[in-house]
């Protein structure tokens, strides 16, 4: 059997045709384990399915003249696709509620899990790490948006920072007669 060497690396989705041939002419078949599935005309077009190692068997099983000839076995590595993230969101005003990033891959619509991290608060004296849990209070936080996804990885980073908010101080209108009629009293 004569099959080339495959690619050493595929990604998620990707399909291709297996091409092998035999020196006496006689048909080839394949079988794969791992993540992919044959499928198409002669069962010769493989689909990868997910994330590993993928092997593909040659097989000729030979006819009245020939014996079945030796099977050759090829693999390759299969990984996720790429997706870009936008992060979003990043600059608030505290009133008292978490605050969120926000992100949109390309592709559209993958999940995106979210970690938020303290800037070198004084308090955390270099012991802090990510959290889940969106801030609350006056500061900037490292933001980390992972895409959670059998088909696709990436990441982003960014700065989320919450301001202060503004205050106002007001007072009930006095009259100039109601104060001097105090200050005589």
């Amino acid at each position: 059997i004569v099959f080339a060497p495959l690619v050493s690396e595929r990604r998620v989705g990707e399909s291709f045709v297996l091409v092998a041939a035999s020196n006496r002419g006689l048909p080839v078949s394949f079988t794969v384990s791992g993540p992919a599935t044959l499928g198409g005309l002669d069962n010769k077009t493989l689909t990868v399915n997910g994330v590993g190692i993928v092997e593909v068997t040659a097989l000729q099983t030979g006819n009245a003249n020939y014996l079945a000839a030796p099977s050759v076995v090829r693999s390759f590595v299969s990984v996720k696709n790429t997706a870009s993230i936008t992060l979003s969101s990043m600059t608030h005003t505290y009133n008292g509620q978490a605050k969120l990033a926000t992100a949109v891959t390309n592709p559209v619509g993958r999940n995106v899990v979210f970690s938020y991290e303290p800037v070198s608060p004084w308090w955390c004296l270099g012991l802090c790490s990510g959290e889940a849990t969106a801030p609350i209070n006056v500061g900037s936080y490292n933001v980390t948006a992972t895409v959670n996804d059998p088909s696709y990885s990436g990441n982003q980073t960014g700065l989320l920072v919450i301001s202060e908010a503004s205050q106002a101080i007001t007072f009930a209108s006095v009259q100039l007669n109601q104060l001097v009629n105090s200050f005589v009293d």
